[in-house]
């Protein structure tokens, strides 16, 4: 009786195992699926294996209905490893999660209606409202791709290359995440490199990212074929959806010439985003700068004017426009502070500045014409402005001029109507 038992369990083991690598078992599972979902699931391949440890293979997935570009999920391949003592908790315990050639397709079309929002809302649904529970040991993707498409603004983000390494994936824990992708936007193509302790608490919408650090590259459009290096850290980054801010701190970059700190704090994160910043450059090269971004300073008449400079600025960004509460820094020998609003079109931006010592005859540009005096010099300087309505307030403590010294020196620009801002 005993070794008729075993055999009849080593008898059905053996048939399920077959069974589940049938083409049967992938359609029921990809119409179970479909009617879970309320999308349509088609599945290539389905198997299941039981030892050392339970595991599910699945092959060629597609979610979604088949659009101009495809189905919004396609997967190549993807493996669950599961363990026996956690086998009634999969899947959303699981001891490896492993995903490869896995692609997404978020698609806006021009009336505003998208593919994606009815799934999203649905496995929210499913997932239900009790805490989070979710643990997965080792997670890895490979191949992965994101091709994103918004026909309301003819806006097209392609990323490929993507993969992704993490471990110790829970609620509210922080655990070691890798990423490495690669893309093109509008004219511009990139690649970039992230690592992270990164921590997941969707019970109270809270996600962050800790003791990052990024390199990456970006190329074409401004930045030309040779492009520019992108090299970062942060110490921290926040974000909680539910109180809708973001928080980032200790931000060090390196890049297009330029090396610093910055810190922000936005709010109303998706309304109308209010960002306060600042900002602080180490020293950089100003030509060298907008070099690196297919742009050239106007031509001086010491060749060696703008050759240096550091700044920091203090300020905010949203529906209401730039506004730079402070401003600080040197030019060459010139020590500068003011405040600079940038409000939106068509309101003329505003510029108040103030500077120690200055030598105008360097920055003026080659020739032979010179203006008449210190103040139509510094009008000059701001005409080179051209293309802003600007209203402007300069102020000199001491400015040297064709041999001459002016003290006190101050400068009003007003905006015109006509595109023109004399002094």
């Amino acid at each position: 009786m005993l070794l008729a038992l075993a055999g009849l369990a080593i008898l059905l083991v053996v048939g399920a195992w077959v069974i589940s690598r049938s083409d049967w078992s992938a359609a029921q599972a990809a119409t179970r699926a479909s009617a879970a979902l309320g999308q349509p699931v088609r599945l290539a391949g389905l198997a299941v294996g039981l030892w050392p440890s339970p595991s599910v293979e699945i092959e060629g997935l597609e979610v979604g209905a088949a659009g101009p570009a495809g189905p919004l999920l396609t997967l190549e391949r993807g493996t669950l490893g599961m363990r026996w003592s956690e086998l009634g908790r999969a899947p959303m315990v699981l001891r490896s999660l492993r995903l490869v050639g896995v692609t997404l397709r978020p698609r806006i079309e021009a009336d505003g209606r998208d593919n994606y929002t009815a799934l999203v809302e649905r496995v929210i649904e499913l997932a239900g409202t009790g805490p989070a529970a979710f643990e997965v040991g080792e997670l890895a993707i490979e191949g992965g791709r994101v091709e994103y498409a918004d026909l309301r603004r003819d806006a097209n983000v392609v990323i490929g290359g993507l993969s992704l390494e993490a471990s110790g994936v829970r609620p509210a824990h922080a655990f070691p995440l890798k990423l490495r992708l690669a893309g093109e936007a509008a004219e511009h193509v990139f690649h970039a490199a992230i690592e992270a302790d990164a921590t997941l608490d969707p019970d109270r919408g809270r996600y962050g990212f800790a003791a990052a650090t990024l390199r990456g590259w970006i190329g074409g459009g401004d930045f030309g074929m040779g492009g520019a290096d992108l090299i970062g850290g942060m110490d921290r980054l926040d974000l909680d959806f539910a109180e809708q801010t973001a928080r980032l701190e200790g931000l060090d970059f390196e890049a297009l010439g330029l090396s610093g700190r910055a810190r922000a704090e936005v709010t109303a994160l998706l309304d109308a985003p209010v960002v306060d910043f600042a900002i602080e450059t180490g020293p950089f090269v100003p030509r060298a700068v907008m070099n690196s971004i297919a742009r050239a300073l106007p031509a001086t008449t010491d060749p060696e004017a703008l050759g240096s400079a550091e700044l920091a600025v203090q300020g905010r960004l949203g529906p209401g426009g730039l506004a730079l509460d402070r401003i600080a820094g040197r030019l060459d020998d010139t020590s500068l502070s003011g405040s600079l609003a940038l409000p939106p079109y068509p309101a003329a931006a505003r510029l108040a500045l103030s500077l120690d010592v200055v030598d105008l005859d360097r920055y003026l540009p080659p020739g032979p014409a010179e203006p008449a005096s210190p103040g139509e010099a510094l009008g000059a300087l701001l005409g080179a402005l051209g293309g802003i309505d600007l209203e402007a307030v300069v102020e000199v403590e001491r400015a040297s001029f064709g041999g001459a010294v002016a003290h006190g020196v101050r400068v009003v620009v007003e905006p015109d109507l006509d595109g023109a801002n004399p002094p």
